[in-house]
């Protein structure tokens, strides 16, 4: 019982502590009383492929929707992805627009996500030429991933 309440007080620790990459290392008393050294790493960004549609991206334009295509690590698959959490910037992805592709068809499903193609032209209004733009979400595992595409802005 000890061990158990000891380990959700270590948990309440965590969940205090900022976002920002931190490391936690504890003893833990298992249940034979040996000391074991427990270390849990939080707020470790995963680094995925991603690739934005359409690559240029005009003021003009008559579509409904920027898409993004993310392609999950190794040890990670598109179902993975947690589409709720996943941003442009301020903007959240559309959930209903949100699913499971294999857009070239060579067996590795990516996760697709769409944004409102109006909100991402007004977030990025007065700029023009090639930008970098960055997606960030969570797995359902809690990891934090993020990825960067360049799109070519123009604005008339």
């Amino acid at each position: 019982m000890k061990k158990y309440i000891l380990l959700f007080g270590i948990f309440a620790l965590i969940l205090m502590l900022p976002p920002a990459q931190a490391t936690l290392t504890d003893l833990v008393e298992d249940s034979t009383s040996n000391l074991v050294n427990a270390s849990v790493v939080i707020g470790e960004e995963i680094t995925v492929e991603i690739d934005i549609k359409p690559d240029t991206l005009s003021s003009n334009s008559k579509g409904d929707w920027v898409t993004c295509y993310i392609t999950p690590p190794e040890g990670y698959v598109a179902h993975d992805v947690d589409f709720t959490s996943v941003t442009l910037g301020d903007l959240s992805a559309l959930a209903e627009f949100s699913g499971i592709v294999d857009r070239n068809n060579d067996g590795v499903f990516e996760a697709m996500v769409k944004f409102d193609r109006s909100a991402v032209i007004e977030m990025l209004a007065g700029t023009n030429g090639p930008v970098e733009l960055m997606i960030t979400g969570m797995f359902s595992d809690g990891a934090i991933f993020s990825g960067t595409d360049t799109i070519n802005l123009v604005f008339h």
